[in-house]
């Protein structure tokens, strides 16, 4: 939730609003003709109240995976159990306030 509030300076305002998002549709499209399996995916976010607290223009990090299958799961080793194991055709892997999970490369891009 703190990664979803935003601040605004004047007037001086704060918003929930998970779903605004500047990628649009043929940026994304970028990103998947360009990305390989091991490249790291790099994104900043406008007035997010967690961006005042981490200097520089990018505040997250993703690690692409590629595919990820159910035998791939035979080698990922948990200590959460598997409720953040996502199998798909173009994975990251991520960490946030919730904690670290592999979500689909159009969730990451948003």
């Amino acid at each position: 939730m703190f990664g979803d509030i935003k601040v605004f300076k004047w007037p001086m305002f704060i918003l929930y609003d998970p779903g605004s998002y500047k990628v649009k549709g043929e940026d994304m499209r970028e990103v998947i003709q360009t990305i390989e399996p091991g490249d790291m995916l790099v994104r900043g976010y406008d007035n997010y109240l967690g961006g005042y607290f981490i200097p520089g223009y990018f505040s997250h990090a993703g690690l692409y995976l590629g595919e990820v299958t159910e035998n791939d799961k035979k080698i990922i080793k948990t200590n959460s159990g598997e409720e953040n194991f996502k199998t798909g055709d173009q994975m990251v892997i991520h960490s946030m306030a919730e904690g670290v999970f592999m979500e689909d490369i159009l969730n990451f891009c948003r």
